[in-house]
């Protein structure tokens, strides 16, 4: 091994894996809690995490149809490239949720009860994506001045501090 080799980790991406370990240890801690199958419960993460990210993308797709993916010459690939940013919270949660149901109804378990089980991980998991989203610098909020206490001081032309001018001309 003697050559270096570069290794970047993006907060965002850190984020959300820290936050799915978490959210999924705490609901098996809770399931078990419960008198619940723990194993069911990673089997929901598992599949709220690929629906998550499949319904993610697809409701960005939707939205960004025109302006992003209807004029490329292989829209195909530019829908597949996760990496060019691109993922819609609630369109993650509401197909996330839609596989969940359904592999707990072929499960033959208590619903309602899983799903309050699941319910507090989802807000915790919830919690660790905003917290990469604020280190990724797209979702931070509104303007505010530099003697607010819980404001904070974004880099030159990063996207925070690029003005947008709301009337024409």
């Amino acid at each position: 091994l003697g050559g270096r080799f570069a290794l970047q980790i993006y907060g965002y991406g850190l984020m959300m894996v820290l936050g799915f370990l978490v959210a999924i240890f705490l609901a098996q801690w809770r399931a078990r809690r419960s008198g619940e199958n723990p194993e069911v419960v990673l089997h929901c993460g598992l599949l709220a995490l690929a629906g998550g990210v499949i319904g993610a993308r697809a409701a960005y797709i939707i939205q960004h149809w025109d302006a992003q993916f209807a004029q490329q010459p292989n829209p195909l690939a530019a829908m597949l490239n996760v990496t060019s940013g691109g993922l819609i919270y609630y369109g993650g949660v509401i197909l996330a949720s839609l596989i969940v149901i359904l592999y707990l109804v072929r499960k033959k378990v208590p619903i309602r009860r899983y799903l309050d089980i699941l319910a507090v991980s989802l807000m915790v998991g919830l919690a660790f994506g905003r917290a990469g989203c604020l280190l990724n610098g797209c979702c931070y909020g509104g303007q505010t001045d530099e003697h607010n206490h819980l404001g904070m001081c974004f880099p030159l032309y990063s996207k925070p501090l690029v003005k947008v001018s709301s009337t024409p001309g």
